[in-house]
């Protein structure tokens, strides 16, 4: 058997990913971070599903994302708003409640905006939500520049190269994560949707009841960790029903970070904690 190429390796890394039965009790629906892919939630997933081989579990690609390719990813995304994002995880949350009685979602960083309104739009409809690095918002330089972007024609034509790399400490997974993400460049109109997405969700915080975990690193460079302290504040999720995590190693990518473990034992414990009512 031959060794798979770079390209291949790539694509497996960045696919969309079904775990455990075709149907069953629960379900877990894991979103994907900004210019990310669902590898950044597949270590995660593979966790769940050998603590509970029963249940269903799926990471989908959100709109515009996962396409490789200098031009041909870069466009992609450009073409996409938060909107887009949104019906694509609305699409896999409708799935996976056709395959499942109950279901948790968690998401990383826009993922976890998304989780967030998804929650708000069907709160009697999922048991539990963990969002990790959720991008409330960007720091307020950043932010001011992608609003800026958002009123001028001409810069919402560009794109950025991705000249940091992934805000990850830990080097091996780092470099998986450069390889799934491939060449794609970061549209500012892109960027300017995600940072309008921030503002609608800060302005609903108080409309989401379903029982969370909020988890951040203290030292993340991409999302302040002032995002978490607002979102804690204000989410409308009953206190007892509230848990906070702050991660003292990871970077932003929590979920491919040094901390994964601890951070997934504590989403596994949140999510066992919020069994369905005839569990």
């Amino acid at each position: 058997m031959t060794e798979p190429t770079k390209v291949e390796r790539a694509e497996r890394l960045r696919e969309a990913f079904h775990l455990g039965p075709e149907r069953g009790r629960r379900g877990v629906l894991l979103i994907h971070g900004f210019t990310g892919t669902p590898f950044e939630m597949r270590p995660l997933g593979e966790a769940l599903a050998s603590a509970h081989p029963d249940w269903v579990i799926i990471g989908p690609q959100l709109a515009g994302h996962c396409v490789d390719g200098f031009f041909k990813g870069t466009k992609a995304l450009a073409q996409t708003t938060w909107h887009d994002w949104y019906d694509s995880v609305e699409r896999a949350f409708e799935d996976l409640r056709q395959r499942c009685t109950h279901v948790s979602v968690c998401g990383l960083s826009l993922g976890g905006l998304l989780t967030l309104e998804l929650a708000r739009r069907h709160s009697g409809k999922i048991l539990s939500v963990a969002v990790m690095a959720t991008a409330l918002n960007l720091d307020a330089r950043a932010e001011k520049f992608a609003q800026f972007v958002g009123r001028n024609a001409f810069l919402r034509t560009l794109a950025l190269p991705k000249l940091a790399g992934p805000d990850v400490s830990d080097v091996a997974m780092r470099k998986l994560n450069v390889l799934a993400q491939g060449s794609s460049r970061m549209p500012l109109k892109s960027l300017s949707s995600l940072v309008d997405f921030g503002l609608y969700m800060r302005e609903r915080l108080h409309e989401i009841t379903v029982p969370a975990l909020i988890a951040h690193a203290r030292h993340d460079h991409t999302i302040p960790f002032s995002s978490m302290e607002h979102l804690v504040s204000k989410i409308g999720t009953p206190r007892d029903q509230l848990e906070t995590l702050v991660l003292e190693k990871s970077f932003h990518d929590v979920t491919i970070d040094v901390e994964r473990d601890l951070l997934f034992s504590r989403v596994l414990a949140s999510l066992e904690m919020h069994r369905p009512p005839d569990m």
